[in-house]
C-alpha cells in the first residue's frame, strides 16, 4: 500500500485480514466435509455422471466464479436430478430443498405436469382458496400449504 497511513490503523487492518483468513479456511473446510458427505449419499445410477451443461450460460458462469460447480455437481449425483436447470433456482436453493425434503423429488408430480408449469412459467401448485378453512396440499403431495389468514394447525 502507497500513502500516509497511520501504524494503529495498518496494524488494524493486518489483523482483520488474519481473521478474515481464518474464518475462510474454516468454511472451506466446512465445504469439504459437505462434499465428503454428500459422495456418501450418492446414488448408484449417478455414479461417475456429470449434470448436463446448463443452457444459460451467464447462469452457468456466475455458479463457476461462485465455486459453485463441485457442488452441484454433488446434488446432482445424490438427487438424480438437476433442479438448477430451472432459472430462478441456484445452487443454494438446491441445497436447502434436498436438505428439507430429501434425495427424492418423483413425489413432485408428473413430468408433464411440471413441464407444463415450467413452459408457462409457474410452480406447479394448486393453490387454496381463500374461503377454505381446511389445508390442502400442493401438487407435490406432501407439502401442506395454508391461506395467509389461516394459523397452521398446532
Amino acid at each position: 500500500m502507497t500513502g500516509h497511513w497511520r501504524e494503529d490503523h495498518l496494524f488494524s487492518l493486518q489483523e482483520s485480514l488474519k481473521m478474515y483468513d481464518a474464518v475462510q479456511a474454516g468454511i472451506d473446510d466446512y465445504d469439504r466435509e459437505i462434499l465428503r458427505k454428500l459422495a456418501e449419499m450418492e446414488r448408484e445410477e449417478c455414479r461417475e455422471q456429470q449434470a448436463s451443461k446448463l443452457k444459460n450460460e451467464g447462469k452457468a458462469r456466475a455458479i463457476k466464479n461462485r465455486g459453485e460447480e463441485p457442488l452441484r455437481q454433488a446434488l446432482y449425483r445424490m438427487s438424480g436430478v438437476d433442479a438448477t436447470v430451472i432459472d430462478a433456482i441456484g445452487v443454494g436453493t438446491v441445497e436447502v430443498i434436498l436438505s428439507e425434503y430429501g434425495p427424492d423429488l418423483s413425489p413432485c408430480g408428473s413430468k408433464s405436469t411440471r413441464a407444463r408449469a415450467y413452459a408457462k412459467g409457474l410452480p406447479s401448485l394448486n393453490l387454496p382458496s381463500l374461503k377454505g378453512r381446511q389445508s390442502q396440499t400442493s401438487s407435490f403431495g406432501f407439502i401442506p400449504v395454508y391461506p395467509v389468514h389461516q394459523a397452521k394447525p398446532g
